[in-house]
């Protein structure tokens, strides 16, 4: 019976692929063992290692399915997370994201006692280039928009979209200066980048409004400061920059 009920306990114990193997050589060497000292005959055998070998390889299709199925349930769970926290039209994240990333992105200015820097950021008089060039064209601006922040920000700075023509840039350790010179080399780089297609070339602007907190108050003080700098932008003429 040890002949028979060992293999299983290298597989469970070893894996499929070691433990597989050491059955195999296993089951020849035992085979041999049992054959030359006249213990069983080749007749006695055969069936039990037939019946055997059916069985493990059962167990080894079945173990394999199993293994292919959990993978498959990971990545569909970790695509349902990407893309429950991901815009589907600019790839940024999206408000959701950025509530999450926020709470933790405070508690780390908290321990570090550094300043954390938010811009809303419009683009300005979206609504006719909607009315103008159609939706379509509009939501490949907004795409455009979002690279040139994307690409034009640091890697710390993290870039999401707020809703409608709206995004909102989280800069940890910036201070008011620096936030600034930021948002000023963004509002630039959008400037100098005209949106261009074929037969058009579409001069895009956006209005930033900054905010840079102690983090001892909550999200909507901070957000509450920066819309309003944001309007302060608009009313002011925008294309420019209000802290």
């Amino acid at each position: 019976m040890w002949w028979v009920a060992l293999p299983p306990v290298f597989i469970m114990c070893s894996g499929i692929m070691f433990g597989g193997a050491l059955s195999v050589v296993f089951l020849l060497a035992g085979g041999w063992l049992l054959l030359a000292a006249g213990v069983a005959s080749a007749k006695e055998l055969l069936p039990l290692g037939t019946v055997y070998v059916s069985i493990t390889a059962i167990y080894l299709v079945m173990q394999e399915f199993y293994a292919r199925q959990c993978h498959n349930y990971a990545c569909l769970a970790k695509s349902l997370e990407t893309n429950a926290l991901t815009d589907a039209l600019t790839g940024l994240g999206n408000r959701r994201d950025f509530l999450t990333y926020f709470t933790v992105s405070v508690a780390r200015a908290q321990r570090a006692k550094q300043p954390l820097s938010i811009a809303l950021v419009d683009i300005d008089d979206f609504k006719k280039v909607n009315d103008t060039y159609g939706h379509l064209l509009g939501d490949a601006v907004l795409c455009h928009v979002a690279t040139i922040l994307a690409q034009t920000l640091r890697a710390s700075d993290r870039v999401f979209r707020w809703g409608g023509e709206e995004f909102v840039v989280l800069m940890a350790d910036t201070c008011p200066l620096n936030a600034r010179h930021a948002a000023e080399k963004v509002r630039k780089a959008v400037q100098e980048s005209p949106f261009v297609t074929e037969d058009k070339s579409i001069i895009v602007t956006i209005s930033i409004g900054l905010h840079t907190s102690n983090v001892q108050v909550g999200l909507e003080a901070v957000l509450e400061e920066a819309d309003r700098n944001l309007y302060l932008a608009k009313q002011g003429g925008k294309n420019q920059v209000v802290m």
